[in-house]
């Protein structure tokens, strides 16, 4: 870009309002989206992206900001899915929030009750999948309860299981001293 262009941004503080933007993203990969946003100098994206902003404005005026808390970005985990490997509980954990927040988003724009905006065709985009998500979800529960089997009761069975065998030591150890005296 010019040096005009490069004096422009700075003058209008573009940085420091980006920071602003950045730091109401919900993931890191959003935060650095939001920070290398740049000015548009085509007329018609500049339009484009004004009709875009305005949409989004007046369904946040109507319904509220969509909820995309807890979003974490899971193009790699799904890259190496597809390459045959594996997930961790905690990866399929964040798949499956990833695939309630696209059924949310989805749910969030209801076309019918809506006046057409220029961000439809982001929204129609998103696609979920409640199967795949609902699989998940019942698997988690099944692991998280073997978890806290796990973390809860198995320390008490390591205390009970001293218990038993420090009395056990105790009575052989009498029996010994009795058998000992005896003989």
């Amino acid at each position: 870009m010019s040096e005009l262009f490069d004096k422009s941004i700075r003058t209008l503080e573009l940085p420091r309002v980006l920071k602003l933007l950045a730091d109401q993203a919900v993931s890191p990969e959003a935060k650095e989206l939001a920070l290398a946003v740049r000015p548009e100098t085509d007329y018609e994206d500049v339009l484009r992206l004004l009709d875009q902003t305005d949409g989004a404005r007046t369904m946040m005026i109507l319904h509220g900001a969509p909820g995309f808390s807890g979003v974490k970005p899971i193009r790699k985990l799904l890259d190496r899915a597809d390459r045959g490997g594996s997930l961790s509980i905690s990866e399929l954990i964040r798949v499956g929030d990833l695939l309630y927040a696209a059924r949310r988003a989805k749910e969030y724009f209801n076309m019918d009750a809506m006046e057409p905006t220029a961000i439809d065709q982001i929204f129609l985009s998103i696609h979920g999948n409640r199967f795949l998500e609902d699989k998940i979800r019942r698997c988690i529960p099944l692991y998280g309860r073997l978890l806290r089997l796990l973390f809860y009761r198995v320390p008490v069975l390591v205390i009970s299981l001293r218990r038993v065998v420090h009395k056990r030591t105790q009575q052989i150890v009498i029996i010994f001293i009795r058998h000992a005296h005896t003989s």
